[in-house]
């Protein structure tokens, strides 16, 4: 989990020709492949063994209504990984729907739902929608388990460790289950001094300050067990980013004398579209300044300073929150009445007129295990769809706009996984696949009628008519293959219900779907 982003100048590459700067590669790199993300809302948190999940699914692409896929997957996983259950779903709209049937024969505990589209399965299996629920169902044995060991990672502000500089570095302690851990460790070099203690501020997570030593090594002492830092670096360059009212401010350390190791600009990008660059003035050991994000959509945010060659020399993840998903909206109360499956009858009331997909769902308070989600549709789109790893209640970071809950967020930009994508992988852009939006895939065979001889090699008319009388034709010519196989890819124009023909000059052919 170290994050170490020099390597040997004497082999190192320029990433980008004077002729294509970053960001015009990586516009090409999310035009052909955009980020998918899903979001599931249940109809309650916690289910009895043997009840049914019902779920609505919202697919978003760019921060819009997702179109790259027509089919949904999703599953409910054992504590071995064992898939229980699955479905799948068809999508309209960015949009589905659906229920998962939970077997009685679950033992107590928790399960994971997953939730993807073959895309997001091809292209970033590490980020999936994953989900815990709590299903009550047979009494589990008993078993003597020890205590969970503690575990130590720790991460410098930028990436890497450099002498001779006062470097940041972000800690966090879990157990092997990834839930955070309380914190009790200090900091000591190899001469077994203590030059730093480990404070925890949120969650496990928290930061110190250290200006290492070349040739110098590092460890956390835990009780009796080590947990060694990455190695100080001899070049390189600090980074300290922290919150402004416009945004965030920075502050770089440099060697001021080696042009491989100066800014020369920084970029940062969201959901790969670059939304900000700045230039930096050369020659300066110390660099500083602001960038304003107010007009920016809320999100993570790739900070990435490079020098003049196109080599990234640090990076930073910071997360943007302007508040702007929130929209203002009343619950009035028509109709109430306590009784027993009594009408009960409310209005959600919004202040502006917007178009948009909603769903509500209602649970009986006292069968809740918290007052409040720990998750929802805006901490998994808008943070931990874009992290690795396990998040431990992510809808605190959305709960206050205080200095506390920001400051958590920062150490969980810098502790949490590392980053989506990789400035060398642009590399590759050009051997990316261009993925087509494909609505609804029409696959089949053709057979000779009363036969079972494939209609191969052979030119072939699909005919698709609406059934319910609708003056609605789609036409495809197509080529059979040497088994009598075809695909028709993006019907994207087809809504309703339709049925299908096929016409080969006097030739009449069967068709199996």
């Amino acid at each position: 989990m170290k994050k170490i982003l020099t390597a040997t100048i004497a082999i190192i590459v320029s990433l980008f020709t004077a002729a294509q700067q970053p960001w015009d590669q990586l516009d090409q790199w999310g035009r052909k492949q955009p980020i998918q993300k899903v979001h599931l809302h249940f109809d309650k948190e916690n289910y009895i063994a043997g009840e049914t999940a019902w779920f609505k699914a919202y697919l978003v692409s760019d921060y819009l209504p997702d179109t790259i896929s027509s089919t949904l997957f999703v599953e409910l996983l054992g504590r071995d990984t064992a898939i229980l259950c699955r479905k799948v779903l068809p999508v309209l709209l960015g949009s589905s729907s659906g229920q998962l049937e939970i077997p009685d024969s679950l033992i107590s505990g928790t399960y994971t739902v997953r939730a993807y589209t073959r895309t997001m399965k091809d292209l970033s299996p590490d980020y999936l929608f994953r989900k815990g629920v709590y299903v009550f169902g047979k009494k589990e044995t008993s078993l003597v388990t020890s205590a969970q060991p503690i575990k130590y990672y720790f991460f410098p502000e930028g990436g890497n460790l450099v002498a001779g500089f006062s470097n940041n570095v972000a800690f966090k302690a879990v157990y092997e289950n990834g839930y955070p851990a309380p914190v009790n460790a200090v900091i000591r070099n190899s001469k077994g001094e203590t030059v730093a203690t480990l404070t925890e501020y949120h969650d496990g997570m928290g930061m110190f300050e250290l200006n290492p030593q070349p040739g110098e090594k590092y460890y956390a002492l835990a009780g009796n067990e080590k947990y060694f830092l990455p190695d100080p670096v001899e070049k390189g360059i600090t980074v300290n980013m922290i919150q402004h009212e416009k945004g965030f401010f920075y502050e770089l350390q440099q060697q001021a004398n080696d042009p491989v190791y100066n800014v020369a600009y920084l970029v940062g990008q969201m959901q790969h579209r670059v939304v900000f660059s700045q230039e930096l003035k050369a020659g300066n050991s110390s660099l500083q300044g602001i960038v304003n994000t107010k007009q920016l959509r809320s999100g993570i945010i790739q900070v990435t300073f490079f020098n003049k060659n196109g080599l990234p020399l640090a990076e930073r993840l910071w997360f943007n929150n302007n508040h702007e998903y929130l929209q203002a909206a009343d619950i009035l109360t028509d109709t109430v009445n306590l009784k027993a499956r009594g009408r009960n009858r409310f209005r959600i009331a919004l202040q502006d007129t917007v178009e948009g997909n909603i769903s509500v769902s209602i649970v009986d308070a006292d069968y809740e295990s918290s007052a409040h989600r720990t998750e929802n549709i805006i901490s998994n789109l808008l943070l931990t769809a874009d992290l690795k790893g396990y998040v431990h209640q992510p809808y605190y970071y959305f709960s206050a706009a205080n200095d506390s809950v920001r400051t958590a967020t920062d150490l969980l930009m810098m502790t949490n996984g590392w980053r989506r994508f990789n400035w060398k992988e642009l590399a590759r852009v050009k051997d990316l696949k261009t993925f087509n939006p494909a609505y609804i895939t029409l696959e089949g065979r053709a057979t000779l009628r009363g036969t079972n001889r494939p209609f191969d090699n052979k030119a072939l008319l699909l005919m698709i008519n609406n059934v319910k009388g609708e003056k609605k034709r789609a036409s495809h010519f197509l080529q059979t293959d040497r088994d009598g196989n075809f695909l028709i890819d993006s019907c994207s124009s087809l809504t309703g219900v339709y049925f299908y023909s096929v016409m080969y000059g006097e030739r009449k052919v069967f068709l199996l779907m």
